[in-house]
């Protein structure tokens, strides 16, 4: 296994030749941060999920320099309504975002894209890859890290069921939606979560060593949870079918995961792998639903094949 949780989330955008800019898209202005010369006509477009922002992927930025293996041309989103980036719709639907992106990234000059996608962006990224568009074409390979969504789909569709692995996901879409419904309730309990101690205890079925982790992270991940957001983009599971959806996926598809994943447990992936036999896959031990933080090394190593990086 590759160092714990070895980088902070901050990143000098200057260092590695970043620039942030905003776009407007058709649910408001949309932050973005890319690589300040186009060197390719393919991007690595990065998809963050849930209770994140474009800043969760700076650990495997850094690592990539560490190894001394860049990553090409680097395109980042705050998602609409996470981050700094607007959503002035009352829908987060995935077929309206994914083609914004499409479209994002064409305006900025790339005819091919890498899609890697974290839990909830890992999502957002198997729908791209195999929903019939224009913009599908245009995928040239999968990524994906705690992205198989099976036990929060079917949660988030009210599914009842006894079976161990479905009880944190339905844990967080209901108090999620709890969250979102009481704004009192959720503003008192995110000052509660802004002490350090109290953060790593509800964020440990996500993260594997909480201790190992420094108080100014803590508090990041907790400032970042938008429990309206996660509300508008658990509707996008209402009728979904992943196991037909993602099917139909031709391009290469790379997968981590972490054993310890309570969100995106053994039983997730074993589904996901008989849906996608071909996927290259690797699970990470000492590692939970923040696998590439926890453990960048071995994340990078697992969805960025040194063979592979143009």
């Amino acid at each position: 296994m590759s160092a714990y949780w070895p980088y902070s989330l901050d990143l000098d955008l200057d260092e590695f030749g970043l620039v942030e800019e905003s776009r407007t898209a058709a649910f408001g202005l949309l932050k973005t941060v890319r690589s300040r010369e186009r060197a390719s006509a393919t991007c690595t477009l990065l998809l963050h999920g849930v209770a994140s922002s474009w800043r969760t992927w700076a650990p495997l930025v850094k690592e990539g320099r560490r190894r001394g293996q860049a990553l090409g041309d680097v395109v980042m989103v705050d998602l609409p309504g996470f981050g700094t980036s607007d959503n002035r719709l009352p829908h987060l639907d995935m077929a309206t975002l994914g083609a914004e992106l499409f479209a994002l990234t064409a305006a900025f000059g790339y005819e091919r894209i890498n899609l890697v996608g974290h839990s909830m962006g890992g999502f957002l990224a198997l729908d791209m890859a195999s929903r019939p568009s224009a913009g599908r074409d245009r995928v040239a390979s999968l990524g994906l890290a705690a992205a198989a969504y099976f036990s929060v789909v079917r949660a988030a569709q009210g599914h009842r069921s006894f079976e161990l692995r479905t009880v944190v996901p339905s844990a967080v879409v209901w108090s999620q939606r709890l969250l979102a419904a009481h704004q009192t309730i959720n503003r008192m309990g995110t000052t509660v979560m802004l002490r350090p101690a109290v953060a790593r205890a509800v964020l440990s079925p996500f993260i594997a060593h909480p201790t190992r982790v420094n108080d100014s992270t803590m508090r990041l991940l907790v400032r970042e949870s938008r429990p309206e957001s996660f509300v508008l983009a658990a509707r996008n599971a209402l009728g979904y079918q992943p196991r037909e959806q993602w099917r139909t996926i031709t391009v290469p598809v790379r997968a981590v995961f972490g054993a310890r994943d309570r969100l995106i447990p053994a039983g997730d992936v074993r589904e996901f792998l008989e849906v996608l036999p071909d996927c290259d896959s690797v699970v990470v031990r000492g590692a939970s639903h923040m696998v590439h933080m926890e453990r960048p090394g071995d994340s990078f190593a697992a969805l960025f094949p040194e063979q592979e990086i143009i």
